[in-house]
């Protein structure tokens, strides 16, 4: 009985100090940026996914594959942070980062896999579009394709997809084309003064979102051919809007 306690009072000791670790990144990551030590802020994300390397070096690459899509949520965050002009929009970037970290970060249903995985898409093709002023074209559609071939993998990898390595490159393919078009003509939607989201997240998340939704469905065994045509038609709609209201005029 006493060992019992012990185990469980561990437990629960472990469980809360890997909370405040998880509350503790966003606001150490905050606190770095506003004092411009943006270095200090990328290590500190760095040191967090230690346990990418807590292990024999053959087993790191896989790691690395299975936090990639963490690591990019967390390293974008730094740059939005890093972007932001105020500090409500710094503070409002703390609290989904810290969300991002404490609530859906460890969730395993289906679901919330492919809540993980739409979030990886959003955030860093906002990032990356971010910064893209000041990258070559052909690394902002490199650093396009490993978004979205991290985020794919994070997704079918619940499934164990046999045909992972498949799917998986060939939507990082086609993202990067959707990022090559829209690197060219840059559409943004300003959401306040200091934040702005670009057409290409805004794009190929509803496609992710409706592509993931069918397999999900499929998986389950569930999938009809109505249900398929709804979300496809969900899609499209979307698609129209965005472009029906782009300014196609303008060049990058």
């Amino acid at each position: 009985m006493q060992r019992a306690k012990f185990v469980i009072g561990t437990i629960a000791w472990g469980s809360l100090a890997h909370l405040l670790l998880s509350v503790a990144v966003p606001l150490a990551v905050l606190l770095f940026v506003r004092l411009e030590l943006v270095a200090l802020a990328v290590a500190v994300v760095v040191a967090s996914k230690w346990r990418i390397i807590a292990v024999q070096p053959r087993h790191w690459l896989a790691n690395f594959r299975t936090n990639s899509s963490d690591l990019i949520v967390n390293l974008s965050f730094v740059v939005l942070l890093m972007r932001a002009e105020t500090l409500a929009t710094n503070l409002l970037l703390t609290v989904l980062y810290i969300i991002w970290l404490v609530w859906l970060k460890p969730q395993t249903k289906e679901v919330l896999v492919g809540a993980q995985a739409l979030v990886t898409h959003f955030v860093g093709l906002t990032t990356l579009f971010w910064l893209a002023d000041s990258l070559n074209e052909v690394i902002v559609v490199l650093l396009a394709w490993l978004i979205a071939l991290a985020a794919s993998r994070h997704f079918l990898s619940h499934f164990e997809e046999p045909l992972i390595r498949v799917i998986s490159f060939g939507w990082a393919l086609f993202v990067a084309q959707i990022v090559w078009l829209a690197n060219r003509w840059l559409v943004i939607y300003p959401l306040s003064n200091d934040m702005v989201v670009p057409q290409a997240a805004v794009v190929v998340t509803p496609i992710a979102y409706v592509l993931g939704t069918i397999y999900l469905l499929s998986q389950k065994g569930v999938l009809k051919r109505a249900i398929t045509r709804n979300y496809v038609f969900v899609g499209c709609i979307i698609l129209v809007v965005v472009v029906y209201i782009t300014d196609w005029s303008v060049e990058r």
